[in-house]
């Protein structure tokens, strides 16, 4: 078994939790552009990692690599301590790592059951046993503290309902590592509340949430642990608990690095 080689950014708090996943010196470039220049993270069991930062710092890359929704130029990401290569997001999926990216495709004018289930449905006998998939996903919802209903077109939802329904595809593919871009973004304060509940739902049901996020009230209010990048470089890995607002966005503009602070 290969161990992940420890960060090299600040890093405050406690560090003798496993890394259900974790990358070393990711890299990833678009032409003459550095997305994501040598970036390392890692993620503990049964927490939920904030990753923040301007627009271009790099964040969105990162969950696109830690996915397989793209490939790395180069850098190592481990899976409990082995060495890893996603080519693709199923078999991300198929390690227990899948994410959920904004604005997700669903099927209007389908259920929420048929979208979850859509590609694994379930069959009895050479028929599709709906009874038992709009069960199944009404415990799912049920496990999310959501009151929508199994049989509800999508269609008719709020950006904060389609959100659940994101959360829900992505439980049914039962992840112990979710990767979640922009959660909260453009929902309303009481649907926001919402999502931050059941995140914090699934991070106590043993779930390891990474989630990128603009917000900094919705990443001191359920995370456990901030990463902060700046021009595709992770700056500092702080414990929520033990920083502060000012500290986080001094990493962001590179005051504690260039002013020593």
């Amino acid at each position: 078994m290969i161990a992940a080689k420890p960060l090299t950014v600040p890093h405050e708090g406690r560090q003798d939790f496993p890394a259900v996943l974790s990358a070393v010196a990711l890299r990833k470039t678009y032409g003459s552009v550095v997305a994501l220049d040598e970036a390392n993270i890692d993620i503990r069991r049964r927490e939920i990692l904030a990753i923040v930062g301007d627009n271009g710092a790099g964040k969105s890359t990162l969950i696109r690599l830690l996915s397989g929704l793209e490939q790395p130029d180069s850098g190592v990401i481990y899976r409990n301590g082995s060495r890893v290569e996603f080519s693709g997001v199923s078999e991300a999926n198929d390690a227990g790592v899948v994410s959920m990216f904004q604005n997700a495709e669903a099927c209007s004018q389908m259920d929420i059951a048929d979208n979850i289930y859509m590609g694994h449905e379930l069959m009895r006998g050479p028929f599709v046993d709906k009874k038992k998939m709009l069960r199944e996903t009404e415990t799912l919802l049920n496990h999310l503290g959501s009151k929508l209903t199994a049989n509800r077109l999508v269609r008719g939802l709020s950006e904060g309902e389609r959100q659940t329904l994101g959360f829900a595809r992505a439980l049914f593919l039962d992840p112990e590592v979710l990767l979640l871009d922009e959660p909260t973004s453009s929902l309303s304060v009481i649907q926001t509340s919402e999502v931050l509940n059941q995140l914090l739902s699934l991070r106590d049901s043993g779930k390891s949430v990474i989630m990128v996020s603009h917000s900094l009230p919705d990443v001191f209010a359920v995370s456990d642990r901030i990463c902060v990048m700046r021009h595709g470089r992770v700056r500092a890995m702080l414990e929520t608990r033990e920083t502060t607002y000012e500290r986080v966005i001094g990493y962001m503009a590179g005051a504690p690095l260039e002013m020593g602070l």
